[in-house]
């Protein structure tokens, strides 16, 4: 899988024009894994929460070293926004 089909800056923020747009380039990723289902959804406060394995963090060196999670909201708008 190719780890980011946007363009992005030196820091791996996303610079293309779309819903990702200033975001961290492995966000589009583990949105799709929560699309898919590969997510805690939490109903009250509307945000997707997936699980960060081995294998992603070789694809995305970005992550933090103690980060075992990505939790992210998409406004009304339909932008996506890790929180």
């Amino acid at each position: 899988m190719k780890a980011c089909d946007y363009e992005c800056d030196e820091q791996g923020r996303i610079t293309s024009p779309g819903k990702f747009e200033g975001e961290m380039c492995y966000l589009p990723y583990f949105y799709d894994l929560a699309m898919c289902g590969d997510a805690e959804f939490d109903e009250e406060d509307g945000t997707f929460l997936v699980a960060i394995e081995p294998e992603d963090r070789e694809l995305f060196p970005q992550l933090a070293s103690d980060q075992e999670s990505v939790t992210m909201i998409e406004s009304e708008s339909g932008f996506v926004y890790e929180v």
